[in-house]
């Protein structure tokens, strides 16, 4: 799981820990999809393209970067990861989301709601004194 649930830069970092629990060892093969505004994944990302073994009853740590998003991507990003491993290719999935706001993004917010707030109050001073 991410280690927050909103970003204001990208790209981002993030760490996939892989637990063997099996007796022999295995070479996952993993993909990361990266969802934002749609159905359709905007970037992938493959993971252990050296295939790395991982021994029985050790772990693997896989650390990547997302993309750098956009303006466009603004909102919640949806991230699946997708590993197979073994001899049958069993296969596992794993699911999370977060939420990507700018910095910049929050600034402009900011400011609008000051607008919009100081408006109002001045409108509401105008018509109490007309009253």
């Amino acid at each position: 799981l991410p280690p927050k649930n909103w970003y204001t830069a990208s790209p981002i970092s993030f760490d996939i820990e892989a637990i063997n629990t099996g007796n022999i060892h295995v070479i996952p093969m993993m993909s990361v999809a990266f969802f934002t505004n749609g159905t359709y994944p905007s970037a992938n990302i493959e993971l252990n393209a050296d295939q790395r073994k991982i021994l029985a009853g050790d772990y693997a740590l896989f650390s990547f970067d997302t993309p750098s998003f956009t303006w466009k991507d603004i909102g919640r990003i949806d991230v699946v990861v997708h590993a197979t491993y073994g001899i049958t290719q069993k296969s596992i999935a794993a699911q999370w989301s977060f939420w990507y706001i700018p910095w910049w993004f929050g600034i402009i917010l900011g400011d609008l709601l000051l607008i919009i707030i100081l408006t109002s109050f001045s409108v509401y001073q105008k018509r109490r004194i007309l009253l």
